[in-house]
């Protein structure tokens, strides 16, 4: 895919290319796939206007590898508990307590139960009241709503 424009225009329209096409370029291609794409956005092409390319855009592929699935794991405890703070909570219309969690303290099975909030350096993951937290063998936490 290529950028194009009439010289001096402030913005640019995307034109796909053929690998055929993308392989060989020639100007006679370009300003026909050109006025062909800028005629079904405007009506008409500008006559004598000279083009440009902006940007030349490639998407470069490989093979995706397998996806290995990742067990899940059921809750095998709780998590340590490391201290308490106010937490919003929306379903409830008012602040609640909350556990405090940190996420690198929670072993694989281990739970963090709602209403909680789930700590790291990064990001905080927010348990609503009604779910659990279970950290997984890959390190993610799989927040479920409780039946």
């Amino acid at each position: 895919k290529v950028y194009m424009r009439y010289t001096g225009q402030g913005w640019e329209i995307p034109i796909a290319l053929t690998e055929t096409q993308a392989m060989d370029p020639d100007a006679d291609t370009f300003k026909a796939r050109f006025e062909e794409d800028y005629t079904k956005l405007f009506g008409r092409p500008v006559q004598g206007m000279d083009l440009e390319i902006t940007v030349w855009s490639v998407n470069a592929t490989t093979p995706p590898e397998a996806v290995v699935p990742v067990a899940t794991v059921e809750a095998a405890g709780d998590a340590p508990d490391p201290g308490q703070r106010a937490l919003f909570d929306a379903a409830a219309g008012r602040h609640v307590d909350a556990r405090v969690y940190v996420r690198d303290a929670m072993e694989t099975g281990q739970v963090a139960r709602g209403p909680a909030a789930v700590t790291e350096a990064e990001t905080t993951i927010i348990v609503p009241t009604d779910c659990t937290a279970i950290r997984q063998p890959d390190g993610c936490i799989d927040v479920r709503k409780e039946r």
